[in-house]
C-alpha cells in the first residue's frame, strides 16, 4: 500500500473524529477556553465566535446547524470559554458583527500550546469526547473598517436602501477594481470592509444616479475610516463614470484596464472614448506614479509604429517629455519594438522609466494592463 500524504493522513484522522463523534452522540460534551489576540498584539476584545460541527463525507465535507452550535463572546482582555462543544470535528467559524453581519476579522491561527492550525476564513479541529482544552491563543487579524452615508441631491438621506459601490484600490503591490453591495440604514449609513493597505476609490450608484468618487487611504492593517459622504446626483453632473481618478493639476481622469496587449488596450480605450495615457510632463508622470503605483508594467500611449525611431504620442500631441530606462528605447528584437511601455524591468527602482517592446519580444506577453485617460469635464 502505497504511504498518505501528510494531508490525506490529516483528513482521515479527521472523518475518524467524526465517525466517532457520531457513534458516541454530543453527550460527551469538551470544553474550549483561551484567549483571542490580533496581528497586532491586542486582545480580540467583544468578539462573537462560534463553533460548528463539520461531517466528513468522502473528499467533502458538510456543516452541522448554526442555530445550534456553540457561541461566545470574548471578554475586554480576549478571554473566551466554550462550554457543550460536541466531540467531533469542529469548524471556528468567521466572526461577524452582531448588528451589520460582515466579517470584521480574519483568523490567522489557533494554537493549542504544541500544534497551531492556519487559516483565514474557518479553522478545522477535532476534540476528544470530555476534552478540557484550556490556553488555547486564536490569532486573528482585523479588517479595516469604512463608514460613509449617502444623500440624494436634496438633502435626503438614501435610506434602507442596496446601493452599487464600485471599489478600486492601488498599491505599490499592485491595484485592482470591482462593484460591491452595500446597505444602508434609516440616515443613509452604510459600513465596509477592506483588507488592503492602499489608496482606495470609491463610487455609489443608485437609480440610475451617480456619486463624486471618493478616495481614502488605508495607511495600515486594520486602520478605521469614518465618515465619508456622498450625495448622488445625474451621472452627468459628477466628475465621471465610477472607476475613473481625476488629477487635480489639469482635471484630466485616468483609470487602469487589463485588456492584453498594446493594440487591444488602445481599441477598449478608443470604445470608452479615451486613450491610452500620454504623459506630458514630470510632474504628470509622479502624479501617475504615485497614483498607480511603481511594481506594475502599464502600457502608454507611445509609439513609432508609423516612422521607425520617430515616437508620437497617439492623440498627436508632441513629445516634449520622456523618461526612457537607461539603453531605452532599443529596438531590441529583429521584429520590432514599436510599443512604450512604463515600470519596465530597466526601471530604476521609483522613477516609472519607460521602455519598448514588440509583439515578437519575449516580454510582450508580461505586459497586460494599461492606463487610459480622459480630457476634462467641460473642457477645462
Amino acid at each position: 500500500m502505497e504511504s498518505r500524504t501528510h494531508v490525506e493522513r490529516a483528513w482521515a484522522s479527521l472523518a475518524m473524529s467524526a465517525a466517532f463523534a457520531a457513534l458516541v452522540g454530543t453527550a460527551y460534551a469538551a470544553t474550549l477556553s483561551g484567549r483571542v489576540v490580533t496581528t497586532a498584539g491586542e486582545p480580540g476584545a467583544d468578539l462573537r465566535l462560534h463553533v460548528q460541527p463539520v461531517r466528513m463525507e468522502g473528499t467533502g465535507m458538510s456543516y452541522g446547524s448554526r442555530e445550534h452550535a456553540p457561541k461566545t463572546t470574548t471578554g475586554s482582555d480576549g478571554q473566551f470559554v466554550f462550554e457543550d462543544v460536541p466531540a467531533g470535528v469542529l469548524g471556528l467559524m468567521g466572526i461577524h458583527h452582531p448588528t451589520h453581519g460582515q466579517m470584521t476579522h480574519w483568523y490567522r491561527s489557533i494554537d493549542f500550546g504544541n500544534v497551531a492550525v492556519h487559516g483565514q476564513h474557518q479553522l478545522l479541529f477535532s476534540v476528544d469526547p470530555e476534552a478540557t482544552c484550556e490556553g488555547i491563543t486564536i490569532t486573528v487579524e482585523k479588517r479595516s473598517r469604512i463608514t460613509g452615508q449617502v444623500w440624494y441631491a436634496d438633502g435626503a438621506p438614501v435610506a434602507n436602501a442596496r446601493l452599487t459601490a464600485r471599489h478600486a484600490h492601488y498599491a505599490a503591490g499592485g491595484s485592482g477594481e470591482g462593484d460591491e453591495r452595500l446597505q444602508t440604514d434609516e440616515l443613509g449609513r452604510f459600513i465596509m470592509m477592506v483588507d488592503k493597505v492602499a489608496r482606495h476609490i470609491l463610487t455609489i450608484t443608485h437609480e440610475r444616479q451617480v456619486t463624486e468618487s471618493v478616495d481614502f487611504t488605508v495607511s495600515h492593517p486594520g486602520e478605521d475610516i469614518d465618515g465619508l459622504e456622498f450625495v448622488l446626483a445625474d451621472a452627468d453632473a459628477t466628475s465621471g463614470p465610477p472607476g475613473w481618478i481625476e488629477n487635480p493639476a489639469n482635471g484630466h481622469r485616468y483609470r487602469p484596464i487589463e485588456e492584453g496587449s498594446w493594440f487591444e488596450c488602445h481599441q477598449t480605450a478608443i470604445s470608452m472614448g479615451a486613450h491610452i495615457v500620454t504623459i506630458a510632463d514630470q510632474a504628470e508622470q509622479k502624479w501617475l506614479l504615485d497614483t498607480f503605483g511603481t511594481d506594475e508594467p502599464y502600457w502608454i500611449g507611445l509609439t513609432d509604429e508609423q516612422v521607425e525611431s520617430t515616437w508620437r504620442w497617439v492623440t498627436g500631441e508632441p513629445l516634449e517629455y520622456t523618461n526612457w530606462a537607461e539603453g531605452e528605447p532599443n529596438e531590441g528584437h529583429a521584429g520590432g519594438e514599436d510599443y512604450a511601455y512604463m515600470n519596465g524591468e530597466r526601471a530604476t527602482p521609483g522613477s516609472g522609466a519607460w521602455s519598448d517592446l514588440g509583439p515578437a519580444s519575449g516580454d510582450w506577453y508580461t505586459v497586460r494592463k494599461a492606463i487610459v485617460e480622459t480630457g476634462a469635464i467641460g473642457g477645462r
